[in-house]
């Protein structure tokens, strides 16, 4: 991979974690590939050692999930939630050091809690988790340190909460 690949890369999560703050809710297939596009890219990464296969992937989970999210909005949600925790909650315990036994466990409780919340109170879940996922997004590409990550994570998930709960609901 080269500096100018790697940039674009960087510029791209920045670029849809913004979309997904400020937009989640109403642009729901969109927060759902890039969603699987990222879990996809994950799995692709832990599984192949060839990176255009674990792009191929990526790219078939993101663009099916989108697909689906157009007619099982409801089954996708909890999905997406799942998947949105998992991200979220390994991403967390990477930053905050946590070891190798642990990481696991925290992945699978925010997948499972993501889950549970989206299937039980569906919009406002959409808001938050969109504006959760897409601040782990904007900050991937930065190297913070762990409390100032966790704070830029807060502030940014809580100014795209506020700006979409302000916003009109999407029909």
């Amino acid at each position: 991979m080269t500096i100018t690949d790697a940039m674009l890369g960087s510029i791209a999560l920045v670029v849809a974690g913004l979309i997904l703050v400020f937009l989640g809710r109403h642009l729901f297939w969109f927060f759902v590939g890039v969603v699987g596009f990222v879990f996809g890219f994950r799995v692709g990464l832990a599984v192949f050692s060839d990176s255009t296969v674990t792009l191929l992937l990526a790219a078939a989970v993101g663009v099916v999930a989108a697909l689906l999210s157009v007619v099982l909005e409801k089954v996708l949600i909890v999905l997406a939630g799942a998947a949105a925790g998992w991200l979220l909650f390994a991403r967390l315990a990477e930053v905050l050091g946590a070891g190798p036994q642990i990481s696991p466990v925290l992945a699978i409780g925010g997948a499972v809690l993501f889950a549970v919340v989206s299937l039980l109170i569906f919009d406002v879940a959409l808001v938050v988790i969109s504006s959760l996922s897409g601040a782990a997004l904007v900050l991937e590409p930065f190297t913070l340190a762990g409390t100032l990550e966790l704070l830029a994570l807060a502030a940014i998930a809580a100014i795209g909460i506020a700006t979409q709960l302000r916003a009109k609901p999407a029909d």
